[in-house]
């Protein structure tokens, strides 16, 4: 191999192994996400079989708004675990693209090269629709782009369902104090303020 083919093949390796890190980086970042709405859902759930149980009248509006809920959330399961396949095999075909590409160096097959550009095209094309799904997704939740991680981060943990709904209910049976106004003591008119 020239000095030329020698620098384009560590530039390919070097584009593969770049790839890989940002497919690590975001499938990461979708994983938890993935994470977060399975534990909403798995609480909304929760939540709508106790009041399903309850067969109380005064709920059902509750209950609508529940099902509401449940049936976006299964959508944007649906949605980010899509996002998350694509980025699985996304990097399953860069890391494929690394390995070939770096074999080049040592079996001198011609083939090998445009195999591993193949390959890398492919996961580059994955990556594209997994980002595309979860891009969706994000549209779908409702909220604004910029919200959308402050949302996720206490989105479905049992600890904070938990902690918020002890809260909610210890606000309603011990209301918080309020504010004291102490009156003002009456000051008597003398004959200088008039």
């Amino acid at each position: 191999m020239s000095v030329e083919q020698t620098s384009q093949l560590i530039q390919l390796i070097l584009n593969s192994v770049l790839m890989v890190t940002a497919c690590v980086m975001a499938l990461g970042s979708l994983v938890m996400r993935h994470a977060a709405i399975n534990d909403r859902l798995k609480t909304t759930h929760r939540e709508y079989s106790e009041l399903c149980s309850d067969r109380d009248i005064f709920r059902s509006d509750r209950l609508l708004q529940l099902k509401s809920q449940l049936r976006q959330l299964r959508q944007r399961y649906r949605m980010a675990y899509r996002s998350v396949l694509a980025l699985h095999y996304a990097l399953l075909l860069f890391v494929a693209s690394t390995f070939i590409t770096t074999l080049r160096a040592t079996l001198h097959q011609d083939w090998l090269i445009p195999g591993g550009l193949i390959l890398f095209t492919a996961g580059i094309g994955l990556l594209l629709v997994g980002l595309g799904f979860a891009l969706m997704d994000v549209h779908t939740s409702g909220q604004p782009f910029w919200m959308e991680p402050h949302g996720m981060i206490g989105m479905g943990t049992a600890t904070t369902d938990k902690t918020l709904h002890d809260a909610r209910a210890a606000s309603s049976i011990y209301p918080l104090p309020q504010r004291v106004v102490q009156p003002r003591p009456i000051r008597r008119k003398t004959g200088t303020d008039y």
